[in-house]
């Protein structure tokens, strides 16, 4: 989370989700080293082409900043490798997580990593924060709410379900949905562009994760 929120300071939403639909490539490996998962030629091909898909988005576009100036290439770079911190973070976070809910109830470990998580970040909180908290807005408030139940404990919870039942490989293919959603939001939320070539490269986004996630024997 610290790498994603310090990436998104540098580039838009839109792209730092490109960033983070790497996830599926970095679970999919860590998997195969740690949980000695085997991939089926079928998702290998499915991720391969979603990967593509983000490839060509990300270098085929430039970034906006906020006065209408194009990023530049080192500012690019530096918030996108912030951003793929996020990733490693994630890959790990993924399967380990398979490994501890292999003995332990789900919702028992995630109450214990929120728990844990939550005490490593307070030594950043400002003495400020509850200050702003209490003089926000309602949309301040909703978007609390919605960033802490919705995206952190069910958004984790569904999560962990999943792994509960599938490998985590293929779940980690599911990820790519996540530029998917961010574009279209960033647009409709910020206002951040999209046109027609985004929403094919998005297409195929999507139907690589289609492929990746079926069911099929492994070959």
């Amino acid at each position: 989370h610290f790498c994603l929120n310090t990436g998104l300071t540098i580039i838009p939403a839109g792209w730092a989700s490109l960033v983070i639909s790497l996830n599926p490539a970095c679970i999919t490996v860590f998997a195969a080293l740690i949980l000695s998962e085997k991939i089926g030629i079928r998702r290998w091909i499915g991720i391969s082409i979603s990967f593509l898909a983000l490839a060509y988005i990300a270098l085929s576009r430039d970034i906006q900043t906020g006065n209408g100036e194009v990023m530049s290439f080192w500012a690019k770079t530096i918030g996108m490798l912030i951003t793929f911190g996020a990733v490693l973070c994630w890959g790990g976070f993924t399967v380990l997580g398979k490994k501890f809910i292999r003995d332990h109830d789900s919702l028992v470990v995630l109450a214990w990593i929120i728990g844990l998580g939550t005490l490593m970040v307070l030594p950043g909180l400002r003495s400020d924060f509850f200050e702003k908290m209490a003089n926000g807005n309602s949309e301040l408030w909703v978007s609390v709410i919605f960033l802490s139940v919705i995206c952190t404990v069910a958004g984790f919870a569904v999560w962990y379900w999943v792994l509960e039942t599938w490998d985590a490989s293929r779940a980690g293919a599911f990820i790519y949905l996540v530029p998917v959603f961010a574009l279209i939001s960033g647009w409709w939320i910020l206002g951040e562009p999209l046109d027609l070539s985004l929403m094919l490269s998005a297409s195929v986004v999507v139907g690589g994760v289609i492929l990746a996630g079926g069911k099929g024997k492994k070959v």
